[in-house]
């Protein structure tokens, strides 16, 4: 369960030995970082913060070790390979009670963007297919809803129509306005599932449209 929670926290969390090394990173951190774990368990913590920053961590580990129940800092997180980002930290011991769990979270944006233009332009693209594939399949539903409404609409709207046009005079007032209604909002039931499909139609052709920047 801790392992569970771990791993699909948001916040950034780290787990150092003693003299600050990494013993384990969550996805959260590894992505603000840029890194693998690979490339980071084993590795002074002190190698991922701005240098006015690295005495900081380090006081706050050692008074962990000395006893301290609890240590927050903030210092400047390097954030892929050129970015920086100023982040909160509490320092708490970690469950086995032999390193140190650092919990922490970002206070203001990264100062320099870590992904590339093409990896931008990758991602936009991939984000265009997933919403063109979705417009393709809402319009597919749609179009399957309406053919399936249209023939209960069309008898619904003929038999009210017959029953007033043939037996209206055989009906009192009351009769006559139940059936008048239920013609009307066939009608109406008719026109929003119309609705409905020009719609979803519209938002393909939106999208399909859409420039390229």
């Amino acid at each position: 369960m801790y392992q569970e929670l771990f791993s699909l926290s948001t916040d950034l969390m780290v787990i150092l030995d003693t003299g600050g090394c990494v013993v384990e990173a969550n996805p959260a951190f590894l992505q603000l970082l840029g890194k693998s774990l690979h490339e980071v368990k084993g590795q002074a913590m002190a190698r991922f913060i701005v240098d006015t920053d690295k005495e900081i961590l380090q006081g706050a580990i050692q008074r962990m070790t000395s006893g301290s129940p609890s240590e927050q800092v903030e210092i400047g997180c390097l954030a892929c390979e050129s970015g920086a980002a100023r982040c909160e930290y509490t320092l708490l011991p970690s469950a086995c009670g032999e390193n140190i769990l650092a919990i922490g979270d970002t206070l203001d944006a990264i100062h320099l963007p870590c992904a590339t233009k093409q990896e931008m332009e990758r991602l936009v693209d991939e984000r265009t297919r997933d919403l063109k594939l979705a417009n393709a399949q809402l319009e597919a539903f749609n179009f399957s809803l309406v053919r399936d409404l249209s023939a209960p609409l069309r008898a619904i709207k003929g038999f009210s129509r017959a029953i007033i046009e043939d037996y209206g005079d055989r009906l009192d007032s009351i009769g006559r306005d139940y059936l008048q209604r239920i013609h009307a909002n066939s009608e109406r039931m008719t026109m929003l599932t119309s609705y409905l499909l020009q719609l979803s139609r519209l938002g393909r052709q939106a999208v399909s449209s859409a420039p390229k920047t």
